[in-house]
């Protein structure tokens, strides 16, 4: 299984810290299966969900269960989006149907939710199913994804109070915290090649209250940024572009000095 996971940012909006580990792994399973198909719904085989999650349990009254579950959750599951002028709230999905005679379960999505999935070619977050799926606990698939929301960057800071917020521990005493973070960085360690993470404490000092986290890890190696590029390389391109986009308007140092 190599399947890719593939939705616009805002999604990383939206709470997901009352999912089960399976109730995660199934909502992704169908988001990956709508991917770049423009639907409103689509119908979904109980097999081929189990096959997507690598879902074990054998028992057919379980694994519908587990369905049902999941979309009650969904059908609450709200997304906000605000901007200067207005802040709108929506549901995801509308309705899902389970048809016990065929094994199938048919998903009706919120038509305003169909930008997240189709034809985002700009601030998405992309990540392989199967790792996704591999991760045993919420919290660490809930990070994980933030991560690979900043792959092409490899830095992601957030303030302490919204990390704990984000994973639903805000409550939990000082060493269970500490406890669930390192989990979480040893869980996420296989998966971000040179992980690390700093607390920025108050005043600079190392006995001050945690403000944010620094996550820094290498880039996707598919993804390289401006300053990475070797001149002849930047050279080339800027030739390129002279012959077809003319951009030789600018002097080559300005053009350099505006991608780097």
């Amino acid at each position: 299984m190599n399947e890719v996971v593939k939705y616009h940012n805002n999604m990383n909006l939206v709470n997901f810290n009352h999912f089960t580990e399976i109730e995660f792994n199934i909502f992704f399973a169908v988001c990956q299966q709508m991917r770049d198909k423009n639907l409103s719904e689509i119908e979904l085989s109980f097999e081929k969900i189990k096959e997507l999650i690598d879902y074990k349990s054998t028992s057919r009254e379980r694994f519908i269960s587990d369905i049902k579950k999941t979309y009650k959750k969904l059908l609450v599951s709200t997304m906000p989006i605000e901007n200067e002028e207005e802040y709108i709230e929506f549901v995801l999905f509308t309705e899902y149907k389970i048809n016990k005679t065929k094994d199938t379960v048919l998903i009706q999505t919120n038509k305003k939710f169909e930008y997240i999935l189709n034809a985002v070619t700009s601030n998405f977050t992309r990540f392989e199913l199967e790792q996704f799926v591999s991760l045993s606990k919420t919290n660490s698939k809930t990070i994980y994804r933030m991560l690979k929301q900043f792959r092409m960057t490899g830095f992601l800071t957030i303030d302490y109070p919204e990390f704990l917020d984000l994973i639903g521990i805000a409550n939990w005493g000082k060493a269970n915290i500490n406890k669930e973070f390192k989990r979480i960085v040893k869980d996420l360690t296989p998966f971000f090649k040179n992980l690390v993470v700093e607390k920025v404490k108050k005043g600079g000092k190392q006995t001050g209250a945690i403000l944010k986290l620094n996550w820094t890890f290498d880039p996707d190696d598919k993804y390289i940024g401006w300053k990475n590029i070797k001149v002849k390389e930047l050279e080339k391109f800027y030739i390129f572009l002279c012959a077809n986009f003319n951009a030789g308007s600018q002097n080559y140092d300005n053009f350099v000095k505006k991608v780097g």
